[in-house]
């Protein structure tokens, strides 16, 4: 697990508007932001559980990508918006998946976070083997 020193550097919330932005134009898609009181909370999620225990990175991230994923504050792209996101979030914090991983595998395992067949204990161990400083 990658443990943080200090307080992260959070994502803004029009990060996560811009995320959306992208992958709606990409497919087409509508943008519209319906729920900003969702997407406001999912964005505490994070800081929360940053308050009130002592989580990793990974741990924040996926807090990150299940609670945008799951607010459904978007018309379209939830889950890949919150996806992005959480490695938006390592990425800033000086953090980024392996070389080698293989993000089609971690796309899926997410998937199964999202309809709960795996725990979100579950889909940070599977996302810890690949995450990496992203000096390597």
């Amino acid at each position: 697990m990658q443990s943080l020193q200090s307080e992260p550097l959070w994502l803004p919330t029009e990060v996560v508007v811009k995320i959306n932005l992208i992958h709606t134009a990409a497919l087409g898609e509508n943008h519209a932001l319906l729920f900003p009181e969702k997407l406001e909370g999912a964005m505490m999620r994070p800081r929360n559980l940053w308050d009130y225990e002592e989580p990793d990175a990974v741990s924040l991230a996926v807090s990150y990508m299940h609670g945008i994923a799951s607010a459904h504050a978007f018309e379209q792209g939830n889950k890949r918006t919150g996806f992005d996101a959480g490695f938006a979030f390592l990425g800033a914090n000086g953090l980024t998946i392996h070389p080698e991983a293989d993000t089609e595998l971690m796309a899926v395992s997410f998937i199964e976070l999202i309809e709960r067949t795996i725990t979100t204990a579950d889909f940070e161990a599977h996302l810890s083997e690949y995450i990496v400083p992203v000096d390597i």
